[in-house]
């Protein structure tokens, strides 16, 4: 994005948004790989190195999780331009913004049902602990709001719910594989890699809590400064997208 404007010419800023195009695209497509990856387990050896093989990494389910997860980024994207944009091109992307909830409502139900027929330990804790529902039911009120809300052309709720959504199924992903951080599909229980046996020390986890405890503020600032800056509909002239 920095570079694209340092050149008029429709050539080079071309070349500069395709290739930010692939790099979304490769991004999500690789995110929704490593998820389906660590979910199904990845074939570790006894230090804990993963045995590298790309067939393996390339399966069914974590193709499914990716198709999943581009959709969904895609559509939440989809949602944030609807908040930012006026005119012929927010109604363009009316158009389009349809068929994406289908095809992620779809995929949604695809891999729910995949994930609790072939990975049903996904589920374990919360079936062990039903206060954990709460987090089930705050991730469907997300989804579900989607739909409801470009209904009723609240485009802005609709993509809060949206950002409830990936949250919510993140954390349901950090409860169903807890304390795994990789799994291993060879013997899961003596050769995963958890919270436990990979963490670093003590004092190094300490270090690394306060100077998180240091940088978020900063980070929460300039996060809300740059929205404010960049707050309300979007004016196109000739650089832009």
């Amino acid at each position: 994005m920095e570079f694209r404007s340092k050149k008029e010419s429709s050539l080079w800023r071309r070349t500069w948004d395709v290739l930010f195009f692939l790099a979304s695209l490769f991004i999500s497509i690789d995110l929704g790989l490593i998820l389906g990856n660590l979910i199904q387990g990845m074939p570790l050896n006894h230090t804990g190195i993963i045995l590298w093989d790309q067939l393996h990494f390339m399966n069914p389910y974590a193709f499914l999780i990716a198709c999943f997860t581009l959709i969904f980024f895609t559509l939440h994207g989809c949602l944030y331009l609807l908040i930012k944009t006026e005119g012929d091109i927010q109604k363009h992307l009316v158009k389009l913004i349809y068929p994406l909830v289908i095809t992620f409502l779809t995929l949604w139900l695809v891999t729910t049902l995949a994930t609790y027929e072939y990975f049903p330990f996904m589920m374990d804790r919360i079936f062990k602990h039903p206060s954990l529902v709460i987090f089930v039911i705050i991730s469907l009120f997300g989804i579900f709001s989607i739909p409801y809300q470009l209904y009723k052309e609240r485009f802005g709720w609709a993509f809060i719910g949206s950002c409830i959504a990936i949250l919510s199924l993140m954390l349901l992903y950090a409860i169903g594989t807890y304390p795994d951080l990789i799994i291993s599909s060879k013997d899961p229980k003596n050769l995963s890699l958890s919270i436990f046996n990979s963490s670093s020390s003590p004092i190094t986890l300490s270090v690394i809590f306060i100077v998180a405890l240091a940088g978020a503020p900063l980070s929460i600032f300039y996060v809300s400064y740059v929205y404010k800056v960049f707050k309300g509909k979007v004016k196109l002239d000739p650089t832009s997208y």
